[in-house]
């Protein structure tokens, strides 16, 4: 790809699975990898959409953040 391109300073994360056996809903979410940090994951939790850990009830997950630049193309 060619043109003109700025890099902008971006937040994202990550949901890092926990320790012992994971369900198919945290597993899901931790496919995803790094998504923005205001989007939220796939998989629903008790209440609804989730952006942050835990997903349900005896949950153990967490969510890593970092923050990176991205190539935006004009």
């Amino acid at each position: 790809m060619t043109g003109e391109y700025y890099y902008e300073d971006v937040t994202v994360k990550r949901w890092v699975l926990g320790a012992g056996n994971n369900c198919e809903d945290c597993e899901e979410n931790a496919d995803e990898g790094w998504i923005d940090e205001d989007d939220f994951f796939p998989a629903d939790g008790q209440f609804g959409p989730v952006d942050e850990a835990p997903l349900h009830y005896n949950c153990t997950c967490d969510v890593e953040y970092r923050d990176t630049r991205r190539r935006v193309y004009v």
